[in-house]
């Protein structure tokens, strides 16, 4: 028959470490000490104590499975909570918005006229002063 290790008999028997070593310390499943100093157990021996063994592959796919699955519960979540936190943002975005526009002081195409001849009439008599100062010969910026 087939040795196992603990984690093995674990997987075959469908219990736990602690139910495992429990029955060893009671003496109700026998063990054979390897000599890496791990303990063994044939699989007859665990057949007699806990009855039907599971099979190592189909455990091992359920749990694949389970995984994959608990996985993609997790990531369903995740864009669902992606997906609010997007309308969020775009809320707050749009408040925003709106806030700004109405602090933002609005100005008349006439007003804008005004602002520009301002500036224009500004660079006019800054480059004016530039040519005259190079008249005199004294140049700055």
């Amino acid at each position: 028959m087939a040795k196992h290790t603990i984690q093995q008999a674990m997987v075959l028997t469908g219990r736990g470490r602690k139910t495992l070593y429990r029955y060893m310390e009671k003496g109700k499943l026998s063990y054979r000490v390897g000599e890496d100093n791990r303990r063994y157990f044939e699989s007859s021996e665990l057949q007699r104590v806990f009855g039907q063994l599971h099979s190592i592959d189909t455990l091992e796919a359920s749990r694949r499975k389970n995984k994959t699955d608990t996985q993609i519960d997790l990531l369903v979540m995740l864009v669902e909570e992606l997906k609010q936190l997007t309308e969020m943002t775009q809320s707050q975005i749009t408040h925003l918005e709106a806030i700004q526009k109405a602090v933002t002081p609005s100005v008349s195409p006439a007003q804008e006229a005004q602002i520009e001849d301002k500036q224009a009439d500004t660079e006019k008599h800054h480059y004016s002063d530039i040519i005259q100062r190079m008249k005199e010969g004294v140049v700055t910026s």
